[in-house]
Parts: C-alpha cells; structure tokens; sequence
C-alpha cells in the first residue's frame, strides 16, 4: 500500500557511512527513479538512532575483550549480592531468624 504523496516511481535508498560509529546508522533517500532526482533527505529521530548506536555495546563489538571481560566481572558482582542478599533473608541463617 502506497502513501498518497508517493509516486510509483520513487524508490527507497538506504546510506550508510564509513566511520565505524556511522557505519551502524543509515539514511533513508528517497529518489525518483525516473529522473534520478533526490527528492527528499532526512536523519532518522533520536531514538532509532540511540538504538542502532547502542547495539554493539549490546553484543560487545565496540571494546574487544578488555570490555568483554569488564562486562563478566561486573556481571558476577551483581550475582554476588543477589545471592547474598538471597541468602541473608532464609530463615535457616541468623539474619533470617531475626526478621521471623
């Protein structure tokens, strides 16, 4: 289904950048392809863009295995506390009995 101001020959160009930080966005062109005439060009909103930045800090692209390993080492300070804090609240433990 077509928007009424699009025309049937006008086509969808995605850009994409070079850099590694704009390598991960893109910029939708749209352009008529019988005259081959940009006909409109626009940056996406804010928070597509956050997204498509932040995804490599998601998978861990951006840092190698300095950051891979920062990432596990916070990850199991957090396991810590809640397991402790897990722990602490059992009845079976003096803290436990202390709340009970």
């Amino acid at each position: 289904m077509r928007r009424p101001s699009s025309s049937p020959h006008r086509y969808g160009v995605f850009l994409r950048g070079d850099a590694p930080l704009t390598s991960r966005l893109f910029e939708p062109v749209p352009v008529d392809a019988q005259t081959a005439v940009v006909t409109d060009s626009r940056d996406l909103p804010w928070y597509p863009t956050i997204l498509l930045v932040s995804q490599p800090l998601h998978f861990g692209n951006y840092g190698g295995m300095p950051l891979r390993i920062i990432w596990a080492a916070l990850d199991v300070a957090t396991l810590s506390c809640r397991a402790t804090a897990s722990i602490s609240g059992l009845p079976g433990t003096a803290e436990g009995r202390q709340h009970a």
